[in-house]
């Protein structure tokens, strides 16, 4: 079973089984991430490195939301010398002079912002592409509307890594505040590692506008290849959770994404053979 389905309306007598089978589901996963969770916790002993970590960061005409979420990887980073800072624009940015001063503020301050101009068909496209501009161990998918709440969340992240296998595609479910999905189920701020980015060539998908998260996800979970995270890393301030007015950009996106749920039905035997890849890979 998949935790995503297109939300349509549904008579009583098709809600008993769809909503038992949901909470079974729901029940199996939280038993398993937990497992799973404590089991490599306390028996898995490997060495803890200190891991180089690109956060992929499409932005658009959010310079003030932008800046919100660098002050707060500053204040929340224990080694910011490992990070990649990511940043996709379009072209035509209305607000490039207030994204390239915050640029240039925080490089004084040691974090490596690096800045791309491009016009991309879709927000999986933009963060595959950036993807394929650096090389890292890990890969922080990353939205300009969250922030870093939890403080040296990067010692944690190496000593999550450190009880997963490098040499085979891992996704790391990170925990935040402001989304209603279970974080053993669905994690709006995915990591993946290199040998997952090697074994599948993208880091998201190449078929919907948005769902970048739903399909790391989902292939993570048909494939057992990932471990979730015990503290809240990130709030997500996104607009929709929080009942706010939705910006230019948030509008735009409802717009481009009105396709999705079409186009992820029609794409569930790629996430079977995508999952089946992740389960052979093995970096040598």
């Amino acid at each position: 079973m998949s935790w995503y389905f297109r939300h349509k309306k549904r008579t009583f007598w098709e809600k008993i089984p769809f909503y038992t089978h949901r909470y079974f589901y729901i029940l199996i996963m939280f038993f398993k991430a937990n497992i799973t969770y404590y089991y490599k916790i306390f028996f898995i002993k490997k060495k803890i490195e200190t891991k180089k970590i690109a956060i992929l960061l499409p932005s658009k005409e959010r310079a003030k939301k932008f800046l919100r979420l660098i002050k707060s990887v500053e204040k929340c980073t224990f080694d910011k010398n490992r990070l990649h800072i990511m940043v996709l624009l379009d072209k035509n940015e209305k607000q490039k002079r207030k994204y390239e001063q915050i640029k240039k503020k925080f490089l004084k301050k040691k974090l490596k912002l690096k800045f791309f101009y491009r016009n991309l068909i879709s927000h999986c496209a933009r963060n595959n592409f950036l993807a394929n501009r650096i090389k890292c161990d890990l890969y922080f998918l990353m939205n300009d509307d969250a922030i870093f709440i939890y403080k040296n969340w990067d010692k944690y992240v190496d000593l999550i890594s450190s009880k997963i296998n490098m040499k085979i595609p891992n996704a790391i479910f990170i925990r935040t505040i402001g989304h209603k999905v279970p974080h053993f189920i669905h994690s709006d701020f995915p990591i993946v590692n290199k040998s997952w980015f090697n074994a599948l060539g993208y880091i998201g998908n190449k078929h919907t506008y948005g769902m970048i998260d739903s399909w790391i996800n989902e292939l993570a979970i048909l494939s057992n290849r990932f471990i979730i995270t015990k503290p809240k890393i990130l709030n997500h301030l996104n607009s929709r959770l929080l009942n706010h007015k939705p910006d230019n950009t948030t509008n735009q996106l409802l717009i481009s994404q009105k396709n999705d749920w079409s186009i992820w039905e029609k794409t569930k035997i790629i996430r079977i053979k995508d999952s089946r890849k992740i389960k052979k890979y093995f970096l040598n």
